[in-house]
């Protein structure tokens, strides 16, 4: 099986041209902020309560959900390092073994979650 892996990597001799991984990180780094501080304001604006808004369940799960998004934004930073970095991307990870492990876990643990928010979300409504 490892023999396959070496095979496959061995037979990529050249990655995404130059101008699309640009255009990919733009679009990365796009959404990256626009994410950030939407679900910081979201945070911000049920947390501070100076609008009076209600304390409901609906909230909190809002919250909960926006914590979630900004877990695997936050993660997702790696990622996008990693790829503008690496021409040859996902091939190798240059950002050392611990830091591997935690980001997937983050990635990962975000994204379940995010769907059980939903399914909260969905089942209350």
């Amino acid at each position: 099986m490892s023999m396959m892996n070496v095979t496959i990597l061995t037979n990529i001799k050249n990655g995404p041209s130059d101008w699309f991984r640009i255009f990919l990180i733009a679009i990365f780094i796009t959404i990256l902020i626009f994410g950030l501080i939407g679900n910081s304001l979201v945070l911000l604006s049920v947390l501070t309560n100076h609008i009076n808004i209600r304390r409901s369940s609906t909230n909190l799960l809002l919250v909960n959900m926006s914590c979630a998004d900004l877990i695997i934004l936050t993660f997702n930073i790696f990622d996008i390092v990693q790829f503008s970095l690496d021409p040859f991307w996902p091939t190798a990870w240059y950002l050392g073994l611990s830091l591997c492990k935690i980001v997937r876990f983050a990635q990962v643990f975000g994204c379940y979650v995010s769907v059980q928010t939903l399914l909260v979300i969905s089942i209350e409504r």
